[in-house]
């Protein structure tokens, strides 16, 4: 048990002095970007690993998607390098960020995977609360000392 401790904490260290440093926390090069903390290859094999762990999907399962979808599925707009896919999936499905793989929807892009998730959790409470209002006040009431129709 002890060993595996310290194998954590030396890697976090490691990780962390690379950051600090301005290299790869992956590989230890220096990456095309200042700013960043992974090069593009370690970068993305950061993100098939988290993928696989988070949604069960492995890299050629998701270029496929990709490849057989091409845009966004509610904004339409072509996914290329500036306009990276998201992978959309039912939150009230699966606790926490972890995915079961079946509740998997279509990819989205950035924004509309960020306004789905909005939506999904604020939606419900919104309309609650503008039908409590309602039956509360009624169509009549004031707000800021005008008159509301």
């Amino acid at each position: 048990m002890r060993k595996k401790q310290d194998q954590r904490q030396y890697h976090r260290n490691l990780y962390e002095g690379r950051k600090l440093k301005g290299i790869c926390t992956g590989c230890g090069k220096k990456p095309p970007k200042t700013g960043r903390f992974q090069c593009d290859g370690c970068l993305q094999i950061s993100v098939n690993v988290q993928r696989k762990m988070l949604y069960g999907v492995t890299p050629e399962k998701h270029d496929e998607q990709v490849k057989t979808q091409r845009h966004c599925a509610i904004c339409k707009q072509i996914f290329d390098s500036e306009h990276l896919p998201y992978r959309d999936h039912d939150h009230e499905c699966c606790a926490g960020r972890k995915s079961c793989g079946k509740c998997m929807r279509e990819l989205l892009c950035r924004q509309c995977n960020w306004y789905v998730g909005q939506v999904e959790s604020h939606l419900g409470p919104s309309l609650q609360y503008i039908a409590r209002w309602k039956r509360i006040h009624g169509r009549d009431w004031k707000y800021l000392g005008k008159e509301n129709a």
